[in-house]
């Protein structure tokens, strides 16, 4: 009987050894597989978070690109200060461009609960820019993409944070800004006055504007720590106005000084010439009270060629209204003396054209042979023009004939070729025969 306990027991030991071990391997391989699992948790959510960096710098990689070069430019580029050569940074926040519909917020892959931080931002870099050019830029990019705990490796961790103080700014037609600019074409200097208000750290050290995607101008009067204004001399012609200010610790504010157009046009307007040339594909010059055998295109060259504001061109016809344009040119099919008057947007300049006359003769001369063979007797006096009926058009015309258009006094046979040629240019050749009977 203690024989079979014995060998019971030593049965169950060898079970249980059998039995930690497999209970050992089990846990290795679950613990294996937990660490797998987290693993490629781990890599989707990094992954994932990397696809999300990607989305939102080629979001505002677009969004720059539209600014500086697209011709209907995005909503948020009147917000932004693009970097021209200023080395300085400028922040796109994922705010900003999930609000303009240009991205959709981000779930955070690390916790799906949470959206990643709407302060994320793509930073933008133009201290390596040494282009020097209105239309190329260097520009570096740089995205920092937070979501929880988990941060892109190009965060900032210090730089100075924009003070968003308050900055105003008015365009007026004086330095006080008593007479508001209204965004029409004007001739006269228009002033830009600038006002920095609320949490300043320091006074104001720098202003500078920008007016649609001209460079930026710094040439500001300070009227005070927080005041300046600035002259606008030249000619201009842009959408919308844009100014960014520094005060003395570099803290910078932005501001859109509104939606309305700056508008000056200065130029000069002194002369318009009107020169005409065929419809035709080779474009032959028509002087003025030439005939024409087509349509005429009248073009108009000024001085300047090109106005800031662009030019009206009012034409008249046998003094008479007859078009009005935006081109420089009008084809026409009449008769008639014709004049235009330029002027430019701002409306109080003009200058008036001389007289440019057409006449149009689209008409090709008809000449009829009244003998085809013309029998004359030896040394018989003819002018072969007798031989022909001519009609011209309207211009009127010539004709002659070869080997003469005077008397022929020959004594063989030939022939003859006659050609009537009408102002307008057009031609009609015939020919016959001359027989002499000896």
């Amino acid at each position: 009987m203690r024989r079979w306990i014995k060998k019971l027991k030593k049965i169950r030991g060898k079970l249980i050894s059998s039995l930690v071990v497999v209970i050992i391997f089990l846990i290795v391989i679950l613990v294996g597989l937990a660490i797998f699992i987290s693993s490629k948790l781990a890599s989707e959510r990094n992954e994932n978070f990397k696809n999300y960096e990607e989305k939102f710098l080629e979001s505002v990689i677009l969004l720059v690109d539209n600014c500086l070069y697209g011709d209907e430019k995005n909503e948020l580029c009147s917000k932004y200060v693009l970097p021209r050569n200023i080395g300085r940074y400028e922040f796109f926040y994922l705010q900003d461009l999930v609000d303009s519909n240009l991205l959709e917020s981000f779930t955070n892959p690390y916790d799906k609960s949470e959206q990643c931080n709407l302060e994320s931002y793509v930073y933008v870099d133009s201290r390596s820019d040494t282009t020097n050019s209105a239309y190329d830029y260097d520009l570096d990019y740089h995205v920092c993409l937070m979501c929880g705990d988990k941060k892109s490796k190009d965060c900032l961790g210090d730089y100075q944070e924009e003070q968003k103080y308050n900055l105003a700014c008015q365009v007026a037609y004086d330095q006080e800004g008593t007479q508001p600019y209204d965004g029409e074409w004007t001739d006269q200097d228009l002033y830009l006055i600038l006002k920095a208000s609320g949490d300043v750290a320091s006074k104001i050290s720098q202003f500078r504007y920008y007016i649609g995607d001209h460079y930026p101008y710094s040439d500001v009067t300070m009227l005070s720590d927080l005041e300046g204004v600035i002259q606008l001399k030249d000619s201009i012609s842009s959408e919308f106005v844009t100014v960014e200010a520094y005060d003395e610790k570099d803290n910078k504010a932005t501001a859109n000084c509104g939606n309305y157009p700056i508008r000056i046009d200065k130029d000069e307007l002194r002369y318009a010439i009107v020169t005409g040339v065929l419809s035709n594909p080779d474009r032959d010059l028509v002087a003025s009270g030439d005939y024409s055998p087509m349509e005429v295109i009248l073009e108009v060259t000024t001085d300047p060629a090109n106005s800031t504001s662009g030019y009206t061109y009012t034409w008249y016809r046998n003094d008479e209204f007859y078009k009005e344009t935006t081109l420089p040119n009008i084809t026409v099919d009449e008769n008639g003396t014709y004049v235009v008057h330029v002027t430019n947007e701002i409306g109080n300049q003009e200058v008036t054209s001389d007289e440019f006359v057409v006449y149009i003769d689209k008409q090709k001369p008809k000449v009829k042979v009244l003998e085809d063979t013309l029998t004359l007797d030896f040394g018989q006096e003819y002018d072969f023009k007798n031989n022909l009926e001519v009609t011209f058009g309207s211009s009127g015309g010539t004709y002659s004939c070869d080997p003469s258009n005077n008397n022929y006094l020959g004594t063989e046979d030939q022939k003859i070729t006659c050609i009537a040629t009408g102002k307008n240019g057009l031609e009609t050749k015939v020919t016959f025969q001359v027989k002499r009977e000896q």
